[in-house]
C-alpha cells in the first residue's frame, strides 16, 4: 500500500513539473512554441474524428501534397480562391482497408492519377465536392456517397470540406462482390443521392466503424476486421444492386435471389441433394454460401433444409388421407434414423410425430383412409 502511494506521488510530481508540450509553428519559420492552453470553448467542442491517428496538420500546400502523394497516388492540387490553405488528415487501419478523416478549410481543385490497387469511397460530412470521372460528372453532398474504382483517373473540385474517405484494396472488394455472385462484370464510378436507402446503408456502416475506431476499439485484435467486413458487405450489396440491375435492397445469395434459393430447395426437399449442388446453383464456394445464407435467412443451409423437411413431414402426418407409419414418413424425407427424427421433431414442434398423427385422426376421422 505504501509503495503504491509513493509511486502515485512521484507520477503527480513528474506531471506537475514537466515542461509544456510543444508544436511546430509554420507561420514563424518552423520554430517550436508551446501548445495553446485549452479555452472554455475548446473544452466543450467535440474533437475531430480519429484525432489520435493524426497524420498531417499543416498550412503548407506543398507539404500536404508531398504527404498525400506518398499515401495515395501522385496528383496536382491548387487552392481555388484567395482563402489560405489549412488541412488536417487522420488515417487509421480498418483490417486491410484504411479509414481517413479529412478536414480541409480551403476550396480545392485536385487532379489525382488514380490508384492501381485501391478503390475509394467518399462520404462528405460538411461541404460538397464535384467529381469528374469516366466521362461523367458527379455532385456529392452530405448524406450522399461516391464510389471510385481502382485505376480511375479523376478530377474533383471541393468547397471547404469535412469528409470521411475509405481506402479499400481492390482484391478485397472483388472477393466480397464474388460472394454475392458478382463475377467478371465491370464496375464504374457511381454516386448515391443524399438520404437514399443505399446512401444511408453505406454511410451508416462507415460512420459506425469510424466512431468505434474513434473510441479506441481499433486496438482490440480481430474487431477492426469485423468492422471492415460490415462496411464492405454494405458497400458490395449496393454495388451489385446498382450494376446488376436488381432492385435496390433486394436480398441475394450469390447470383440467385433469396426466393429463388428457397424454391430450389423446396423442389428437392423430398429427393435430397448435396451441398455442392446448392453451391453450384448460387455460384458460391461453401464458406461464402454459409456466410451469405446466414446473413439473408438468419440460419445455416443445413438447418434450413432440416426445418423444411420437418415441416413437410408434419404436413404429411396431419394429412389423414395418407395413413403411413411415422417411420415411413421419416424415410420419405431423408430421415433414416427414427430416433433422431423424433428428437428433432419434438424440439421443433413440442410434441412427438405419433402425437401429431393421432391428433389429426381424432379431429378428422371422416377423411381417414380405411
Amino acid at each position: 500500500m505504501k509503495m503504491g502511494v509513493c509511486r502515485e506521488r512521484r507520477r503527480t510530481l513528474r506531471l506537475r513539473h514537466s515542461p509544456a508540450p510543444m508544436q511546430k509553428d509554420v507561420s514563424r519559420g518552423g520554430e517550436l512554441r508551446p501548445l495553446q492552453q485549452p479555452t472554455k470553448r475548446m473544452k466543450t467542442r467535440r474533437p475531430p474524428y480519429l484525432s489520435k491517428h493524426l497524420v498531417m496538420s499543416t498550412g503548407n500546400l506543398g507539404e500536404a501534397q508531398s504527404v498525400t502523394s506518398r499515401l495515395w497516388s501522385k496528383h496536382r492540387s491548387r487552392v481555388a480562391g484567395n482563402k489560405g490553405y489549412s488541412a488536417n488528415l487522420s488515417r487509421c487501419p480498418l483490417g486491410r482497408s484504411w479509414l481517413c478523416y479529412i478536414d480541409c478549410r480551403a476550396p480545392m481543385h485536385v487532379e489525382p492519377e488514380g490508384s492501381l490497387t485501391k478503390c475509394f469511397v467518399y462520404l462528405p460530412l460538411a461541404g460538397s465536392m464535384k467529381i469528374s470521372a469516366q466521362g461523367g460528372r458527379f455532385s456529392v453532398r452530405p448524406g450522399g456517397s461516391f464510389f471510385l474504382p481502382a485505376a480511375t483517373a479523376h478530377v474533383f473540385d471541393a468547397t471547404p470540406i469535412r469528409c470521411v474517405m475509405l481506402e479499400i484494396p481492390a482484391t478485397k472488394l472483388r472477393a466480397d462482390l464474388a460472394s454475392l455472385g458478382w463475377t467478371g462484370q465491370e464496375w464504374a464510378a457511381t454516386a448515391w443521392a443524399p438520404d437514399s436507402p443505399a446512401a444511408r446503408s453505406i454511410a451508416g456502416a462507415i460512420i459506425f466503424a469510424l466512431e468505434e475506431l474513434d473510441r479506441g476499439c481499433g486496438d482490440q485484435g480481430i474487431y477492426p476486421r469485423r468492422l471492415e467486413a460490415l462496411v464492405l458487405a454494405s458497400l458490395a450489396k449496393e454495388i451489385v444492386a446498382r450494376f446488376a440491375g436488381s432492385p435496390e435492397g433486394e436480398a441475394r445469395i450469390g447470383k440467385a435471389t433469396v426466393q429463388e434459393v428457397k424454391d430450389w430447395i423446396d423442389d428437392r426437399v423430398r429427393s435430397g441433394f448435396k451441398m455442392a449442388e446448392l453451391s453450384a446453383f448460387t455460384g458460391l464456394k461453401t464458406r461464402a454460401l454459409h456466410q451469405q445464407f446466414l446473413r439473408a435467412i438468419h440460419t445455416t443451409p443445413i438447418r434450413y433444409v432440416q426445418d423444411q423437411r420437418l415441416e413437410a413431414a408434419r404436413r404429411k402426418l396431419r394429412d389423414t388421407r395418407h395413413r403411413d407409419s411415422v417411420s415411413k414418413v421419416a424415410a420419405d424425407f431423408s430421415f433414416h434414423h427414427h430416433g433422431r427424427f423424433a428428437s428433432a421433431y419434438r424440439r421443433k414442434f413440442g410434441e412427438s410425430p405419433s402425437v401429431t398423427q393421432r391428433d389429426a385422426l381424432r379431429r378428422y376421422p371422416q377423411t381417414a383412409r380405411k
